[in-house]
């Protein structure tokens, strides 16, 4: 439908009007018509506008405007839409505000993101008919997940197993209960288009109590459920799965990446906890949950609220063997994890699906078996390339632990080439693209707030997440960026490559103490004020200490050059001033030889060039013009200009000079 590919292109974060949209493509027809008929979800529609209605006693006028939320890459959480009457009841207090909600011609869409809100044991058994079997939609390693209604919004409630919590004394709850309150805060704080998002959270009294943890509920649910129903998962082409796989790596890695010091792990991927969303928008789930579960080598502290119990946590299957056995968990465990997934994707087939107790891992790992036979007909026809590819990068993933890919980020360029390179977008979905594109910038042009360039979302070059505010490099490529997330951190990568390395340090000083742009290829460098908005002072400082060095270095070498100059000229007139002496001290010692060998030696009396030798004879006209035995004729005259005369007195006797 092409209203939903519309949505499925608002999942940079932008806020586009809605109104629009519906202006656009429907020809006028009812916005919450036009949003049911899109997402599938008209009883939601019908109920955010009864709740703006009857919660906030506004007339049916004031919320002809609201329309609803778009929330981040995702089609629309209507789950927010009473998150909105805090911000509406506001708006409605200010008669110009009203006035301006009431225009027509007014398109705007309302974006709130507000942080998880406490909610009570009570109301949530409420919401899951105190957590029936008939409506629990999964389990996992951390608890039983349950579908819940608030008030006529679909929620999935995750309710904690109550054998992991720890019980003690006074003092033990009281720290406990902190490390439950700030875990939830950490989870609160994840934002990421492909992690699931937390919406709230049972109230923490004590810790006997009901701990539970309310989120979005995928409307197409988990990627496993869609693997095994045939209908749905031929709605899963293999261009779809591709790009799945991206998306899943992106949010892996952003866990892996988002905090240097404290690094969250899943610890439980698999497609069971990958839901679907419109557009087969994909979202993992139970992230951060790990930070409930202490290391092993701290489980006895007081601060933990959870315990392993000595065992490995995961499930059967998708665990890593090195960790079952060693109980170290770390980013390849995740990969391996991560690597059974992507069996499941290109065979269509679960973990375990088998009957007689093999596995995807014992078939196509252990013995080795070609996964192009067996790939996925519901599918369709795949890429022979792309699948060979596929497939080798999940065997790098479930290799051996030593020859195990060892980083997330890895995987993700790996997959992220393969999408760009296979999964390029129709000329529909560009068509659509610029048709949400033109819309945005009519939706500007009305609020009268001209998106300045510095918002326009673009792809980082580390971490592959879209991103507003980050780092260009000089050439002005929209391609060459870095998230303000990642750039502190490359920065100071590359800060360290150049202390360690003799030749990064040449390279930087080649470059005059710029950054270069980490595109390969591309010889630009990042400007100094760019470099300042994204960098902390003391990776800024570090930047700036390395310039220095660098100009204090072009100033050491061109005095070196200088020195080298004006030694290398002192060493030549050295020379110069030896070579003359010696000249002298030769032209001397010919000079002598010469009047000691040719005693008769005259000179000419017209040039004064000398030595002449007259053939050591005085009888110059009889020796003069003889021919000699080799056919030649001795000649007596002056070798400069060829002055002669018979006669002996005219020659003066030689003056001993060399001319």
């Amino acid at each position: 439908m092409v209203t939903d590919r519309v949505i499925s292109n608002f999942c940079a974060g932008d806020v586009i009007s809605a109104v629009a949209v519906a202006n656009q493509i429907t020809s006028g027809k009812s916005v919450f018509a036009w949003l049911g008929e899109a997402l599938l979800c008209r009883d939601q529609c019908d109920f955010a506008l009864s709740a703006f209605q009857e919660g906030l006693q506004v007339n049916p006028d004031d919320v002809d405007c609201l329309v609803g939320i778009i929330d981040t890459n995702d089609s629309i959480t209507v789950a927010n839409a009473f998150r909105v009457a805090d911000m509406w009841a506001v708006l409605a207090k200010d008669p110009n505000m009203r006035e301006l909600l009431r225009a027509p011609k007014f398109k705007a869409l309302i974006q709130v993101v507000r942080p998880p809100r406490e909610v009570s044991v009570a109301e949530v058994q409420q919401w899951t008919d105190n957590f029936s079997p008939a409506r629990k939609i999964g389990e996992g390693a951390f608890g039983d997940v349950f579908e819940g209604q608030c008030r006529s919004i679909p929620v999935a409630v995750k309710r904690l197993k109550p054998t992991l919590r720890l019980q003690g004394d006074e003092e033990t709850d009281r720290a406990v209960l902190s490390t439950i309150r700030r875990e939830i805060y950490v989870l609160s704080k994840f934002h990421h288009p492909h992690i699931i998002r937390l919406l709230g959270f049972t109230s923490v009294a004590s810790v006997a109590q009901e701990l539970c943890l309310v989120y979005e509920l995928g409307p197409l649910g988990s990627m496993d459920q869609s693997l095994v129903d045939d209908a749905r998962a031929s709605d899963l082409t293999w261009k779809v799965r591709v790009r799945i796989a991206a998306a899943v790596a992106r949010a892996i890695n952003y866990l892996h990446c988002h905090d240097e010091k404290s690094p969250t792990f899943h610890r439980d991927i698999k497609s069971a906890n990958i839901v679907l969303f419109h557009s087969f928008f994909p979202k993992l789930i139970d992230c951060g949950l790990s930070k409930f579960i202490p290391d092993p080598a701290t489980t006895h502290h007081l601060g933990s609220i959870m315990s392993t119990k000595g065992m490995a946590l995961g499930t059967p299957g998708y665990m890593c063997p090195t960790y079952i056995r060693k109980l170290q968990y770390d980013a390849k465990s995740e990969i391996y994890s991560f690597g059974i997934v992507l069996l499941e994707l290109l065979t269509g087939r679960l973990m375990s699906s088998r009957r007689d107790g093999q596995d995807l891992y014992d078939e196509y790992i252990e013995d080795m078996t070609p996964i192009g036979p067996d790939l996925d007909a519901r599918a369709g026809p795949w890429s022979v390339e792309c699948a060979q590819r596929l497939e080798a990068l999940a065997r790098e993933c479930l290799a051996p632990y030593k020859t195990r890919v060892s980083s997330m980020l890895t995987v993700l360029r790996r997959l992220v080439e393969l999408e760009k390179t296979y999964c390029a977008a129709s000329p529909e979905e560009i068509r659509m693209t610029q048709l949400v594109e033109d819309l945005q910038r009519q939706v500007d042009a009305l609020r009268c707030s001209p998106k300045q360039p510095a918002g326009i979302l673009r792809m980082c070059n580390i971490c592959f997440d879209q991103s507003a505010n980050g780092l260009g490099c000089s050439a002005g490529d929209v391609l060459h960026f870095i998230c303000a997330d990642c750039a502190p951190q490359e920065v100071q990568r590359i800060l360290n490559e150049i202390e360690a390395e003799a030749t990064q340090l040449a390279r930087h000083r080649a470059q005059g103490g710029r950054i270069q742009c980490v595109v390969p290829g591309c010889d630009a460098v990042y400007s100094e004020q760019a470099l300042a908005k994204v960098l902390p002072d003391a990776i800024f400082g570090h930047y700036r200490a390395a310039q220095d060095a660098v100009v204090e270095q072009r100033q050491y070498t061109y005095h070196q050059e200088r020195f080298q100059l004006e030694l290398e000229a002192a060493r030549a007139e050295f020379k110069r001033s030896n070579d003359l002496a010696r000249t002298r001290q030769d032209a001397a010692a010919t000079a002598e030889f010469m009047r000691r060998q040719f005693p008769n030696a005259v000179q000419c009396p017209r040039c004064g060039a000398g030595p002449v030798i007259p053939e050591n004879c005085y009888n110059l006209q009889t020796h003069h013009g003889e021919s000699t035995s080799g056919g030649g004729r001795i000649s007596n005259a002056c070798p400069s200009c060829q002055f002669f005369t018979p006669e002996r007195s005219v020659w003066a006797n030689w003056d001993g000079q060399m001319r």
